[in-house]
C-alpha cells in the first residue's frame, strides 16, 4: 500500500491517532487517555499506541509516508495573532503577526 498517512490528535484528555490513505479514508483508529494518574503519558505510550494504530491497519512503518500532529490546545496559547484562521482553524506559518 502506498501513501498512508498517520495522523495524531493530541488533546487535554485524549490522544486519537489514525492511518488514512491517499483518498482520506480511514484505515485505522484507535483512542485513548493522554493522562494517567493525573500526569501527561509518556512519548513512549503515545509512540507505542502509533505504532499500533499503523499494525491495525494492516501495515508496517515502511508504509507510512507522512505524519502530522495537532497539538491545538497549545496552538491556542502560543500561536501569534493571526497564525490561526478564524474560519478554518488552518494554523499558518507564514501570516505575519
Amino acid at each position: 500500500m502506498s501513501r498512508v498517512a498517520l495522523a495524531i490528535d493530541l488533546g487535554g484528555t485524549k490522544a486519537s491517532f489514525a492511518v488514512v490513505d491517499a483518498t482520506g479514508a480511514v484505515l485505522s483508529r484507535i483512542k485513548r487517555s493522554s493522562h494517567e494518574g493525573g500526569a501527561a503519558v509518556p512519548f513512549e505510550s503515545l509512540a507505542a499506541t502509533a505504532g499500533e494504530t499503523v499494525a491495525a491497519a494492516g501495515l508496517g512503518w515502511d508504509d507510512v509516508r507522512a505524519a502530522g500532529l495537532v497539538v491545538l490546545q497549545f496552538l491556542t496559547v502560543a500561536a501569534r495573532p493571526g497564525a490561526i484562521g478564524a474560519r478554518s482553524a488552518r494554523v499558518s506559518a507564514d501570516r505575519e503577526a
